[in-house]
């Protein structure tokens, strides 16, 4: 085995006295520890500038999505998994809509806050939402669900459309929407699969929640 002296002394022809050789291996040494943790400070700050606190992501395989957002340190937070095939989009200031297919008509949708880290269940076939006071509207076979968006302890409003006898109830809907405190539905309606428009009001429990 060759000294680390031995290496020195072979890659120069100036002989190093004893008491220099000493002084020199110790700023060796000193000097890659120092560099050596610029270096990783450098990538662990790379990383956090790079990751965005206020996005879920999504990691896909041909099985399962799993979802995550990026804390401030720069590490994962594991939020859920959806299905394969699963979509997030941004549907209001810190807050994400992820919509899991599970077949034709068939979805689930979970909504997450990044800015307070509340978050409700997958929810199944959510067909409007209603970001300023945090509420969705759902199918429960031919029912609609006035419920919170995040899990909350207030009672849920029920509505039941006259809807086809002979269509998918969420094939039905045409359009859902919310407006000031009620839910507007068009949706088919008897054999002929005829437009209606309904109007059904939100109890006021629902909007003093506190949110």
């Amino acid at each position: 085995m060759v000294s680390f002296r031995a290496m020195i002394s072979n890659s120069t022809s100036t002989s190093i006295p004893p008491g220099k050789f000493a002084l020199l291996f110790l700023l060796l040494i000193s000097q890659g520890c120092r560099i050596g943790s610029n270096a990783t400070g450098k990538s662990t700050s790379q990383h956090q500038q790079g990751a965005n606190t206020d996005t879920v992501y999504s990691r896909c395989t041909s099985q399962v999505c799993s979802l995550f957002t990026i804390s401030k340190f720069g590490k994962e937070v594991f939020i859920d998994e959806g299905s394969w095939s699963t979509t997030v989009r941004r549907v209001a200031d810190h807050i994400y809509g992820i919509h899991s297919s599970c077949g034709s008509p068939c979805s689930n949708d979970l909504f997450y806050s990044t800015a307070t880290e509340r978050r409700g269940g997958f929810y199944p076939d959510v067909i409007a939402t209603d970001t300023n006071h945090l509420l969705i509207a759902r199918l429960e076979y031919d029912t609609i669900v006035v419920e919170c968006m995040f899990h909350c302890d207030r009672k849920p409003d029920y509505f039941t459309p006259a809807f086809s006898p002979v269509a998918a109830y969420v094939s039905a809907v045409r359009e859902a929407r919310f407006q000031g405190d009620k839910l507007f539905l068009t949706y088919a309606t008897g054999n002929n699969y005829e437009d209606k428009v309904d109007s059904f009001s939100i109890s006021d429990a629902l909007f003093s929640h506190p949110h």
